[in-house]
């Protein structure tokens, strides 16, 4: 109760409805289905403490104790809530942060956009484990690609029918454009320019990090390293496997 009343208390001292409490994001020791929720805060400027687990017990302590609605991380701990679900999260800091569309209309497309990324970045996502499997090196750079030339002509026509120079969607920014940033950095990481292909995102992707709050997030020690070997070493050992 005693939380709840400071939060009363911040509300009607400033007008502003969040909850003023200390935002902790916990994951594993890598990027992951962490990082676009690292990029969402810094791009919403909500400064976090990062929390990367090490051992399994401290999953286990964490899904035991309640934290974990589906017994998955990440976990944003955010306004007194615990989200899991690396979409929920995202999409909360979104419309927290007002990167979330204008209107019903630019908020399903936003969503529509999202998920194509998502399909896109799916390769970049998965390469740390095909590596540590054995696949070789071109094979998962080839993928990378091949997933690049299959969605991004499409996002590119979809910023060119709804969105506007420098936005994915709309005339202002919204959380896609923060997650097309995130892409054209991840993909060209294996990829090197290949987004030249795509100008309209890379628009995007360069409004996006041009933002201070971004700036200063990739240049932290916050900012995890391509995802290798130890990240998936450091994933399996957290989930007992």
């Amino acid at each position: 109760s005693s939380l709840l009343s400071v939060c009363s208390d911040v509300s009607r001292a400033t007008g502003v409805t969040w909850c003023v409490m200390a935002v902790r994001l916990t994951y594993f020791k890598g990027r992951g289905l962490g990082e676009t929720v690292r990029w969402m805060l810094a791009a919403t400027n909500t400064p976090f403490e990062a929390v990367h687990l090490s051992e399994h017990s401290e999953f286990v302590a964490l899904r035991d104790g309640g934290k974990l609605a589906f017994g998955q991380l990440p976990l944003l701990e955010i306004d007194g809530l615990l989200l899991t679900q690396r979409i929920a999260m995202i999409q909360y800091l979104a419309r927290r942060g007002n990167l979330w569309g204008s209107d019903p209309v630019e908020e399903a497309r936003c969503t529509m956009a999202v998920g194509c990324l998502m399909d896109m970045f799916g390769p970049v996502m998965r390469r740390a484990f095909s590596l540590k499997g054995g696949a070789p090196e071109k094979q998962c750079a080839d993928e990378v690609q091949a997933s690049f030339d299959k969605f991004a002509p499409r996002l590119e026509q979809f910023a060119a029918d709804f969105g506007s120079p420098g936005h994915m969607v709309g005339k202002s920014m919204t959380y896609t454009d923060v997650m097309v940033a995130e892409a054209v950095v991840g993909i060209e990481e294996v990829v090197p320019k290949c987004f030249d292909a795509a100008p309209r995102m890379r628009e995007v992707a360069d409004k996006v990090l041009a933002l201070p709050s971004v700036k200063e997030y990739l240049a932290s020690d916050k900012r995890w390293g391509i995802p290798d070997g130890a990240y998936v070493d450091n994933v399996n050992t957290v989930l007992g496997r």
